[in-house]
């Protein structure tokens, strides 16, 4: 059983990762005329596809009890790259996000993720009769997640920011935090997120046009309005590969954020479909494997994986289907670029080596675990 999960989960990373190297195939001809031929962007997509598949495997052979002992070093190592980048980042469309590295650029924000999860796993392990108080359980992570959050939030990143807050704050309520702890977060960070978003003129903007795109077709609403009409241009099964209209200069970061609206176009309905189906797999596979994980450290970092994955996921597609508003988030394992990619496949292999070690001992989850019915199956 454990043999055939690991396979069903890698069979489902490798089609996701397929399915994004040929839309980012289709959609970059766009950019070179039209042609499928010359794509170089294609080629450097390819390029972080090898990278990412060492790296999955790398992360699936390394076994996973020395990320603990060094989960604090990688979180050290994250921070710095968050601040590093405010000094020495290269601004994109006003933004201050990547770092360069001669033709290679890195988002550090990408691996502070997989990072902030690692040590939440290894914290809430460890610290499984402390998690209940206020100042030793419940404060550090919210400490360490609203320190990171700022350092991203200023680059300005509103999307992956509240990201990570949501990562942090979920792991510990379903370590066992008190709820009455957890609900006195609300009212700072109810009126801090309102603050950024209305101090933001832009952010405002984009609150009001998800109400009513229509109200500036050409404007703030282009985004979305782009998107919906790749959507109904698809129909039940698209236009066909690398067919599409809408990624020729119609719809924005169509290779990014918006990638998911070019399958829509060019695979249809059931394209999409299938795209969402294999991420429910591959959530309710990592479901299974940590239900089984012998220890709470892999537990725990398997819930974490699996909720950074989950959480990205529904707000891209929520985004592009304009049932949330505009934030720049990537479809993990699809969208063109190489940060998410490689974290997100580093993530992957950490969940399967915790699944190569199922059956070696007797699960032994933390007690805010054990006590969660839908999360361990009893």
């Amino acid at each position: 059983m454990t043999a055939n999960t690991r396979h069903a989960i890698l069979a489902c990373v490798v089609t996701l990762m397929c399915i994004g190297m040929v839309t980012v195939y289709s959609a970059g001809a766009s950019l070179y005329g039209g042609h499928s031929g010359d794509l170089s962007l294609a080629q450097k997509q390819m390029v972080w596809l090898l990278v990412a598949a060492v790296v999955l495997v790398v992360f699936s052979l390394l076994d996973y009890h020395t990320l603990e002992k060094y989960a604090v070093a990688m979180l050290i190592a994250a921070f710095l790259m968050l601040v590093l980048v405010h000094f020495v980042g290269a601004r994109v469309n006003g933004a201050r996000r990547w770092l360069r590295l001669g033709p290679v650029s890195i988002q550090p924000a990408e691996f502070f993720k997989v990072a902030i999860v690692v040590y939440m796993a290894r914290f809430l392990s460890q610290k499984q009769k402390k998690i209940r108080l206020f100042l030793h359980g419940f404060m550090p992570p919210m400490v360490l997640a609203t320190f990171g959050s700022l350092l991203i939030v200023t680059q300005p990143d509103f999307g992956t920011a509240v990201l990570i807050a949501a990562i942090v704050y979920t792991m510990l309520l379903v370590a066992g935090v008190r709820i009455a702890h957890a609900l006195l977060m609300l009212p700072v960070a109810v009126p801090l997120v309102g603050y950024l978003v209305v101090t933001a003129p832009y952010r405002m903007r984009r609150i009001l046009i998800f109400l009513d795109p229509w109200k500036d077709p050409q404007g703030d609403g282009y985004h979305i309005i782009q998107s919906l009409i790749a959507f109904g241009s698809g129909g039940p099964t698209g236009v066909g590969p690398g067919l599409g209209m809408q990624k020729s200069g119609y719809t924005p970061e169509h290779l990014t954020d918006f990638i998911f609206s070019v399958i829509g176009e060019e695979a249809g309905f059931l394209g999409t479909t299938t795209v969402v189906m294999l991420y429910l797999v591959l959530l309710y596979l990592g479901y299974r494997v940590m239900t089984h994980a012998p220890d709470a450290f892999g537990s725990m970092l398997t819930f974490g994986v699996l909720l950074t994955i989950a959480l990205q996921t529904f707000i891209n597609i929520g985004v592009v289907t304009a049932m949330l508003p505009t934030k720049g988030l990537p479809l993990p394992f699809i969208s063109a670029g190489g940060s998410s990619m490689v974290a997100m496949s580093a993530a992957m292999g950490m969940v399967l080596n915790v699944a190569s070690h199922i059956g070696r001992e007797q699960p032994a989850r933390l007690p805010g675990v054990q006590r969660t019915v839908w999360l361990n199956g009893t």
